[in-house]
């Protein structure tokens, strides 16, 4: 019998992590996805609206 990489709890894992480690560690995986995105896409619209005010300038 294994143990679970993240929590110690015994049982017989696939891949060494136990079902609701999983399923944690995936939802914090996603949330930091979804982050970075929104902050990625605050960006490249920060850029855009920069961009094209100096575009009808010139």
């Amino acid at each position: 019998m294994n143990r679970c990489m993240i929590c110690a709890k015994p049982g017989d894992f696939n891949g060494g992590v136990c079902d609701p480690c999983k399923a944690k560690v995936r939802g914090e995986a996603l949330e930091k996805h979804s982050r970075e995105k929104k902050e990625a896409d605050r960006a490249i619209h920060k850029e855009g609206a920069a961009g094209e005010s100096s575009k009808s300038r010139g």
